[in-house]
């Protein structure tokens, strides 16, 4: 009899560890249909930017249940999240959800709202809203361990913020969406392979608080980019270039012909030896490329006027803008620590 309650307990435990959160997204990942459309190549192709589908919504509805599921903690967060979601969307209720609990609420209203824009708007505002609900947990754990020694069960299993975060982002390569998870907020990406090569590593050097005007500008960017306001999207990318190479002069006491502007701070990091000369050329090409991508955008401040008839920004134009500025945003502060 004891052996078998024993074995009853061993099962128990195995059962417990296959159902944790991170192993059942291992678990789904190896499925046999994942396996299969794998190896026929029906990870590549054209990413999806305008249609979610009802089984990406469920997922994502389950990864928060998986990192925010707890009623004492999850349900004043979530109606913190509802209201900020309703301001987004201008109503006074999520709709047709009015008498639900805040939680059930917003996984019904994750699930029926088709609008990819407000859909992807309140993941944004959830998923970057974990790491608050981390640390008001962690603060009761806390207080609870130094009172009683205990934490409740059903919360000390919750999933984090950085892990539900990181599957966010596998959800999103899974389904061929072009969306990425970054820095809080969710850009909209072109190509993977530039945004593992070149966004995503740029975005991880800007995330430094040193640079933190400069990353807010090129989320800017970003998000004018994901809503198409491709002339908005230009100005932010020039003006988180030129604070980067402002940060940069500053750091070093690098003097820089006024005004502040692309040619005059590329000038003074070429003269203080940041670049090889050989580099001159190329930066001189960047420098055509963001200003005449500003004088298109016809914003204040960012070049001369135009007449009646403004010149357009075309979208290919504001994607390549975004990734040649994350480039030699890349490219300008690695040499910076690279310098003794």
């Amino acid at each position: 009899m004891r052996r078998g309650r024993v074995d009853g307990a061993r099962s128990s435990l195995r059962f417990q560890s296959m159902s944790s959160s991170d192993d059942l997204f291992d678990l789904a990942r190896a499925a046999y249909s994942e396996r299969e459309r794998a190896q026929r190549g029906e990870q590549s192709g054209e990413l999806e930017f305008h249609h979610i589908s009802p089984p990406v919504r469920a997922k994502i509805v389950m990864l928060l249940k998986d990192s925010a599921s707890d009623d004492y903690h999850a349900g004043f967060w979530y109606e913190r999240m509802g209201k900020a979601i309703n301001r987004y969307l201008g109503r006074e209720e999520l709709p047709e959800h009015r008498e639900a609990h805040p939680i059930t609420s917003m996984h019904e209203y994750l699930e029926a709202e088709r609008d990819t824009e407000a859909f992807l708007s309140a993941v944004e505002l959830l998923f970057a809203g974990l790491k608050t609900l981390d640390e008001k947990r962690e603060t009761d754990h806390a207080r609870a361990r130094s009172t009683s020694g205990y934490i409740p069960r059903h919360e000390a299993k919750l999933m984090d913020a950085e892990n539900a975060c990181r599957h966010l982002n596998e959800i999103f390569q899974r389904h061929r969406l072009g969306f990425r998870f970054e820095n809080d907020k969710i850009i909209r990406i072109d190509s993977t392979h530039v945004h593992a090569e070149i966004v995503h590593p740029t975005l991880m050097l800007l995330s430094d608080p040193y640079y933190s005007g400069a990353n807010q500008e090129y989320l800017k960017a970003h998000e004018h980019y994901r809503h198409r306001e491709y002339p908005a999207c230009v100005v932010e990318c020039r003006k988180a270039f030129e604070s980067v190479m402002k940060i940069i002069c500053v750091k070093r006491q690098w003097v820089w012909k006024e005004p502040a502007v692309v040619k005059n701070l590329i000038a003074a990091c070429l003269d203080n030896r940041l670049l090889p000369a050989a580099n001159e050329d190329q930066l001189a090409g960047l420098q055509k490329v963001l200003a005449a991508a500003t004088l298109a955008s016809n914003k204040p401040g960012g070049g001369h006027g135009q007449g009646d008839t403004p010149a357009p920004v075309h979208p290919h134009i504001a994607a390549y803008t975004l990734h040649l500025t994350a480039a030699n945003i890349l490219f300008f502060v690695q040499a910076e620590h690279a310098l003794p």
